[in-house]
């Protein structure tokens, strides 16, 4: 029985460090856009792919994909990012460039549980 109350306690309090889904507003979707793009090459090419969103009661970690034109003129393919919203501004923090990085940020997004839909 002990191990029972124990369990369920367990299951009932959620640590702080627990993300919970969540739809970002407009204006944040819009803070998120405007922070990636101003981070890009070319600004005027970027299309976005879907955006997922989590939250842990402090902040909120926002995952997407985005693709816009490289030095050369053409499009580098889809790549990931993460950031997180902190008092109603996003800042990115990791736009995607290596294999590597790929990597760093599809572990943080899935570790949150904010995977976009494209990746």
């Amino acid at each position: 029985m002990r191990k029972a109350i124990v369990l369920a306690a367990l299951v009932l309090v959620r640590p702080a460090w627990a993300f919970e889904t969540v739809q970002l507003s407009s204006a944040q979707e819009t803070s998120v856009r405007e922070a990636v793009t101003s981070a890009l090459k070319d600004p005027d090419s970027v299309k976005f792919g879907g955006l997922a969103a989590s939250a842990n009661g402090t902040s909120i970690l926002v995952c997407g994909t985005v693709n816009a034109k490289n030095g050369f003129g053409g499009y580098s393919g889809r790549v990931p990012f993460v950031g997180e919203i902190v008092n109603g501004q996003f800042e990115l923090q990791k736009l995607a460039a290596t294999n590597s990085e790929i990597e760093q940020v599809l572990v943080r997004c899935q570790n949150a549980g904010a995977i976009p839909a494209d990746l």
